[in-house]
């Protein structure tokens, strides 16, 4: 195992135990949640192979799975944003591709570009997961404002928590 990966294992800790014990408990008017463990895989860095990055998926998933009492439902949806993720990654690369090393962050790829690429994920996991979790298209209408109510709830503590733990101005 790649010792660079070893100090993600805090952060992957920390996002399953911020999800379970905190999130999952929260319920915004009443159908809204937030899903902040969305940020773990899709800020893995950008040259990570796909199937670390679903293995890590799934992982995560089954954690939260294990916890919540949901079996299948959130690895399920962690593997398909595990999926996303690369298409998302590569139809989002700039022109001279990514650097070595690069995390699809605020610090590296900038505000507007991270709103973006993390709406896009972050969209199709709540969308995923609440579809799921209904298991009917009769509510579509019902499960897609949830959906995008949620995931703009998500999207704002996500970018809240990027700038919190992880933005470092530059010293230039």
């Amino acid at each position: 195992m790649n010792s660079t990966f070893l100090r993600y294992i805090p952060a992957f800790i920390a996002y399953v135990l911020l999800q379970v014990l905190i999130l999952n408990r929260i319920d915004f008017l009443g159908s809204i949640n937030a899903f902040v463990s969305v940020l773990f895989i899709i800020c893995l860095p950008v040259d990570t192979k796909k199937t670390f990055v679903m293995l890590i998926a799934m992982a995560m998933g089954l954690s939260i799975d294990l916890l919540s009492g949901t079996p299948g439902l959130h690895a399920s949806v962690a593997l398909l944003l595990a999926f996303a993720r690369s298409h998302t990654l590569r139809y989002m690369s700039p022109r001279e591709g990514f650097e070595f090393g690069a995390i699809p962050g605020i610090n590296d790829m900038g505000i507007i570009w991270f709103i973006s690429y993390a709406a896009i994920l972050t969209l199709i996991h709540h969308l995923f997961l609440f579809l799921l979790e209904v298991f009917r298209f009769s509510e579509f209408g019902i499960t897609l404002f949830r959906s995008l109510l949620s995931a703009c709830l998500s999207l704002v503590l996500m970018i809240l928590i990027q700038f919190l733990f992880y933005y470092r101005k530059s010293t230039s």
